[in-house]
């Protein structure tokens, strides 16, 4: 069945304005989160297309019918939502919604698809994922985030360097590990943070004051010794992740010399 009713409008006001007032970019983002892509600028120029000829000439409502109906269609069939005959297809009171009351049906979208965990997690440039659900790679501005901590499951940081800015009211474990930019030995920290990263209860975020140099090493360095990586492997993971990192060169050697222990 349904998670989220037609009438539910009022409890999602961001859904709510953008049916109201671009309903067409909300078809847009439906179909961008059906097909798990993010929801970016072609969309919305699509989008913003459909709004014009609905609004000069009606000529986009069609369209616009058309893609909400096939957006419909996909959730229902993707998540067996079973109809009044027990099946899973579109019936009656579908289409006469979907034509009499098109911003309620297709807010009734993005609020299925958020509760379905349909959304595509955009992670914001302050942290990166580095092994799917259980290490992350960041700045300080991301261990303030509680928001942001508690969506990924994050129950450890791990600081390098630095202090966390993570307010005391969160319930989360705290590490500090002393470790200099200027200070050329890495593994005697990445060491001790690998025993961390293991020991924890949920995913781990390791960061340093701008994730770097110093939180990054540490991390190549965990995925050499407690992943299997070559460190060739270990350094093109983090920085497909994060793709502005800047260790320090020494860093880069002294990960590198864990492949001959």
């Amino acid at each position: 069945m349904w998670q989220s009713d037609y009438c539910d409008c009022f409890q999602d006001m961001d859904s709510c304005c953008c049916g109201c007032f671009c309903l067409t970019c909300g078809v847009m983002r439906n179909k961008a989160w059906l097909d798990a892509e993010p929801f970016g600028g072609g969309d919305i120029c699509i989008g913003i297309g459909m709004y014009l000829l609905n609004g000069l000439y009606g000529l986009g409502w069609p369209v616009t019918w058309w893609c909400v109906y096939q957006n419909r269609k996909r959730i229902v069939e993707r998540y067996n939502i079973l109809n009044s005959r027990g099946m899973p297809e579109l019936e009656c009171k579908d289409y006469c919604c979907l034509v009499c009351c098109t911003p309620c049906v297709v807010c009734q979208h993005v609020r299925e698809l958020e509760l379905r965990g349909a959304r595509p997690q955009i992670l914001p440039g302050k942290i990166s994922e580095i092994v799917a659900g259980e290490l992350y790679l960041g700045n300080q501005s991301a261990s303030r985030d509680c928001k942001l901590l508690c969506l990924l499951g994050i129950t450890t940081v791990v600081s390098v360097g630095c202090q966390a800015k993570t307010p005391t009211w969160f319930e989360v474990e705290r590490h500090h590990l002393p470790q200099s930019d200027s200070d050329g030995d890495i593994l005697a920290t990445a060491a001790a943070a690998a025993e961390l990263i293991d020991a924890a209860n949920g995913a781990v975020l390791v960061h340093c004051q701008a994730g770097m140099s110093r939180s990054p090493a540490v991390v190549a360095a965990y995925l050499v010794t407690r992943r299997g990586y070559s460190p060739e492997e270990a350094w093109r993971t983090v920085v497909n992740a994060r793709p502005k990192i800047r260790p320090r060169a020494d860093f880069v050697v002294q990960v590198a010399t864990l492949a001959e222990e």
